[in-house]
């Protein structure tokens, strides 16, 4: 975290989104707009072999056949994630939705019901992939980020994203992303998400189109254009 009493003594301050710099402005509106710089390019994807996902997938419990649809959502414990309103839901909907979650959980109930929620706690960057590449649809519910990596990651394998609608996902994702306005909403959810999956080819394109803008074609790239963004100042 950054100590905001000194914050004023950096030549400039890089920040991944309009909407963070926003903020540090109106919370120290003694700083010079010019100085804050949003540099986003920071997404990275990889390629991996192909593989059997059924297989993979069975290895953790799960077992998929052709009406099974993924659901997929990487977060922390933190409230501000909402997992717990997103569990609720889940636990109501249909049983051919199995919903993977990335990240530490709770012990609630809700949470830990293994026919609905299947969790990976600990995970490699390269199972991490292919659960990217298995899934159906990013399912997100923060409230709250500075700036949405994991959805933009989950789009730049292709998945289409259903996630609440907050100042930094629509300026990450505009149009290319299905918002939810309430997240406590079980028939919002439901009808977006079958709208979603319905035209998930359609979703699948505005996906990849819009993580090209966060992939910097490689590191030297992304070194290079900041320097220059700097060099200007």
């Amino acid at each position: 975290r950054l100590n905001f009493l000194f914050i004023d003594k950096f030549k400039n301050i890089i920040v991944h989104s309009k909407f963070t710099k926003k903020l540090i402005l109106n919370y120290y509106n003694f700083i010079d707009k010019n100085k804050i710089i949003i540099q986003n390019n920071i997404i990275s994807r990889k390629s991996i072999n192909n593989f059997n996902s059924n297989n993979f997938l069975k290895n953790y419990g799960i077992n998929k056949n052709s009406k099974t649809i993924l659901l997929m959502n990487i977060s922390n414990a933190e409230s501000r994630k909402n997992f717990i309103y997103l569990a609720k839901i889940i636990n109501q909907i249909d049983e051919n939705i199995k919903f993977i979650k990335i990240g530490p959980t709770t012990n609630n109930h809700l949470i830990t019901n293994k026919k609905k929620i299947f969790g990976f706690n600990n995970i490699s960057e390269y199972n991490l992939i292919k659960l990217f590449k298995i899934s159906s649809v990013y399912v997100d519910f923060s409230e709250f980020e500075g700036f949405g990596r994991t959805t933009i990651e989950a789009q730049s394998y292709g998945l289409p994203v259903l996630c609440l609608k907050t100042d930094t996902n629509f300026e990450t994702m505009g149009k290319s992303a299905i918002y939810l306005n309430n997240k406590n909403n079980y028939e919002e959810f439901i009808i977006k998400l079958n709208f979603l999956i319905k035209n998930r080819k359609k979703y699948k394109k505005l996906s990849l189109k819009n993580s090209k803008v966060f992939l910097p074609k490689n590191q030297s790239y992304y070194v290079n254009n900041l320097l220059k963004i700097l060099w200007k100042k």
